[in-house]
């Protein structure tokens, strides 16, 4: 028997390594990276109903109601007297004095911008997901032999 040529089980172990060290872990880190995209995409579309309400409400020409979060769940009723101004995180925790159609039009441009960070991550994923399944093929491949 040469010594030189790899055994069985050493490819396995190689192919196993290979999929456990760096292939899942890339997989779920492009996962994680999706879901916050979703999730940031999920907090502008919130933001966007809650500006399209504001825009109904002040026809009534009525200050505003709301409910506030002031700190650990606390609540407290508040009044909004000017909502013709809103502030929008537009990133690095950076906030922008918006009226409520350039805001609309921010999210808009944002929404689009994020639908295809999601797109490119979910790509990633799939060549991941088909790197996994080839090294699954060559471990078979090799138990076979």
């Amino acid at each position: 028997m040469n010594h030189s040529s790899p055994t069985k089980q050493e490819k396995v172990a190689k192919y196993e390594s290979f999929l456990s060290e760096r292939l899942q872990p890339d997989l779920i880190k492009v996962l994680t990276k999706r879901d916050q995209v979703y999730e940031e995409t999920s907090e502008y579309l919130k933001l966007k109903a809650h500006i399209e309400l504001i825009q109904t409400q002040n026809k009534e020409d009525a200050p505003m109601r709301a409910m506030v979060n002031v700190g650990c769940d606390f609540f407290m009723q508040a009044e909004v007297e000017d909502t013709d101004n809103i502030f929008v995180n537009v990133g690095l925790d950076c906030h922008v004095r918006f009226t409520l159609e350039e805001a609309l039009g921010f999210i808009d441009r944002k929404e689009k911008q994020l639908t295809k960070r999601a797109e490119v991550l979910t790509e990633e994923a799939l060549k991941i997901k088909s790197h996994i399944k080839l090294v699954l093929a060559a471990i078979q491949e090799v138990l076979e032999t």
